[in-house]
């Protein structure tokens, strides 16, 4: 935990900026004291393309947040989204060092270092290696091996790797916001906190996280993280394909989507007509619910099966008997769970914030999933075990960054 007991979560997305800012109540529970969202537009793909204009966005939604919770913001955690990152399972082994044979904690050091030791190309770095599991001698799937006896200690970890370009521009966005990031999170490990239960995360689950540009996901088995993947393909391309399928302008196309909007047949009850706006000066058309349902479908269903075929390839898809689930703010879209479920074969419900608990009733959005696991792998985790205080640099309060700023435009 740092300074002040908050943890704060930041959550850049593609449509939107989310901030969540969680404390400590007098029973030492975790709670959230205030949640801010903003739109964003300087962002494209899941990378930041104007820190100007996402960094005004940064600033305001949490100054909105800092007034709703009554508290001061210092570090932030925040979010890095899986569509430019790569991740692979890596193994090292090391001799176990005293002499009595007793695995200590500088041994798991030195054989995670071993097993995160991976060739990484000059453009990109690593932000997480996450252990799996430990081997001792001829014993596999050990979770802890700290004290118990043995001669060759193995790790086995997934490490994923971000371009220095997308994680530099983060780190240069919050800074001129005035705030100190505490550390980069990938997106759908982060929100996977805040949404999978124990049982989940034990037993094994695919869990989906369906955003503007992006669709993510992961795969975790024994708590841990062993398959992850992405596809440029989110919310907002679906909204795109109702606009020129029926040549209606991108907003009335939203608006289509989320109220009458559904992506798979068997949900629809009533096959009532839809007006829908003309471009310019085109007039308006009537067009059925089943047409817009084809058109969502299809590209629904291409995702989901997309997603299947990575799966089946990681050879994990058999072994979830958690299922999968959906989170995002894509996965409100009606039918979503219903023809994921069919595709997938496997059993699908949508992801709602489970934790921290006590939430709001307004907090417990799919949309909000991720601002929300930062705090709780803020709380679990506490500074984290990938922090960067060497790319982060010292901290400007934002008092003196606007001093900065001004003696910037005489020089």
């Amino acid at each position: 935990m740092f300074e002040g007991g908050l943890f704060v979560g930041l959550d850049i997305g593609a449509t939107k900026v989310c901030t969540a800012i969680g404390e400590y109540d007098t029973r030492g529970n975790l709670r959230i004291a205030g949640l801010g969202v903003l739109p964003v537009g300087g962002t494209r793909k899941g990378t930041i393309v104007n820190i100007d204009s996402t960094g005004a966005a940064v600033l305001e939604c949490i100054e909105r947040t800092e007034q709703e919770a009554g508290r001061t913001v210092e570090d932030l955690y925040v979010s890095l989204p899986a569509a430019n990152l790569e991740g692979i399972n890596s193994r090292g082994v090391v001799a176990v060092s005293a002499k009595n044979k007793e695995v200590s904690t500088h041994d798991i050091e030195r054989v995670l270092d071993v097993a995160r030791a991976i060739v990484v190309p000059m453009d990109r770095e690593i932000i997480h290696s996450l252990p799996q599991h430990y081997s001792l001698d001829n014993q596999d799937g050990v979770p802890d091996p700290l004290n118990m006896i043995g001669v060759r200690l193995g790790a086995e970890v997934h490490v994923i790797t971000a371009p220095i370009a997308t994680t530099q521009n983060i780190i240069s966005c919050v800074n001129r916001s005035g705030y100190m990031l505490n550390e980069i999170v990938m997106d759908t490990w982060a929100s996977s906190f805040a949404v999978l239960t124990d049982d989940e995360r034990e037993n094994g689950v695919l869990y989906i996280d369906m955003g503007g540009d992006t669709t993510d996901w992961i795969i975790v088995k024994n708590g841990a993280l062993w398959h992850s993947g992405s596809l440029p393909v989110g919310g907002n391309l679906v909204t795109n394909d109702i606009s020129c399928v029926l040549k209606t302008p991108t907003e009335a196309a939203e608006n289509i989507k989320r109220e009458v909007g559904c992506c798979y047949h068997g949900m629809i009850e009533k096959d009532e007509g839809v007006i829908v706006p003309g471009v310019a000066n085109l007039p308006p058309q009537t067009v059925f619910v089943r047409e817009i349902c084809d058109i969502l479908e299809a590209r629904m269903r291409e995702v989901f099966s997309l997603i299947k075929k990575d799966a089946e390839l990681s050879r994990f898809l058999p072994r979830l008997r958690g299922g999968a689930v959906i989170s995002g703010g894509g996965a409100l879209l009606n039918g979503t769970s219903e023809l994921a479920a069919h595709i997938l074969d496997l059993p699908v419900r949508i992801g709602f914030p489970l934790r921290p608990g006590d939430l709001k009733r307004e907090y417990i959005n799919p949309a909000y999933a991720t601002a929300l696991g930062l705090v709780q792998y803020g709380h679990m985790f506490g500074g984290g075990s990938e922090r960067m205080p060497e790319k982060v640099g010292a901290r400007v309060s934002k008092p003196v960054q606007g001093i900065m700023d001004w003696f910037k435009e005489f020089f």
